[in-house]
């Protein structure tokens, strides 16, 4: 991914102060096992393994382009990776602020609610 110039001094400067860079690495850590936890428990959806600042979710039984499509109506944006057919139909979601993480797990309820309810224990069977 590109990064400008601005982002590049941001990240050189954050690593001078070790202490904070370290004390927000955790606290994306913990946002993003509690955003997978939410997503497991509360639609049944499937999680890959993460240690990165984002999660990958298989939005089955849910279309991910249509989910996709009613994020970005909404203002959240996430990534599709089409030309892969293993995870054709997972999303990759940053983790950011608690906020817009807590933005985006409303936003997924509400769009797996419009679409239709799965019972989440019968979803889970699948991971």
């Amino acid at each position: 991914y590109n990064v400008s110039r601005l982002a590049q001094a941001a990240g050189v400067a954050a690593l001078d102060d070790l202490a904070w860079a370290e004390a927000h690495w955790a606290a994306i850590r913990q946002r993003r096992e509690a955003f997978a936890a939410a997503l497991r428990g509360q639609l049944g959806l499937h999680v890959y393994p993460s240690q990165a600042n984002f999660v990958l979710v298989d939005t089955a039984p849910w279309d991910a382009a249509a989910l996709q499509a009613a994020l970005e109506a909404r203002r959240i944006l996430v990534r599709r990776f089409t030309d892969d057919a293993r995870i054709a139909n997972a999303l990759r979601i940053s983790i950011g602020s608690q906020a817009e993480v807590q933005a985006v797990t409303d936003a997924l309820r509400a769009e797996v609610a419009a679409l239709g309810h799965v019972d989440p224990s019968a979803a889970r069977s699948r991971a």
